[in-house]
């Protein structure tokens, strides 16, 4: 197989727990871990009763990667799939 060469500016890492509380915070403390930076958090924009969410409650936290970080996180995911995509 030819290896082809990858170019990005960054890796976006979400994880979306869909409620609030200790579930979110341990989340957060993953891809601080990960990124080693502090995540952001996102927030629902409307209330879905059925799901049991609401309007501007936190569900899910994210952080963006670039650079030499970022790359080495998308290459020590490749090496756990042994360098296969799909």
């Amino acid at each position: 197989m030819r290896k082809q060469h990858i170019e990005f500016q960054k890796v976006v890492l979400n994880i979306s727990v869909g409620e609030s509380g200790d579930r979110l915070i341990g989340a957060a403390k993953v891809l601080e871990q990960f990124g080693d930076q502090t995540p952001g958090f996102s927030k629902v924009r409307y209330t879905v009763r059925s799901f049991g969410i609401r309007r501007n409650e936190k569900i899910a936290c994210y952080v963006s990667v670039r650079g030499e970080k970022g790359m080495q996180l998308v290459e020590s995911g490749l090496k756990v799939k042994g360098y296969e995509l799909g």
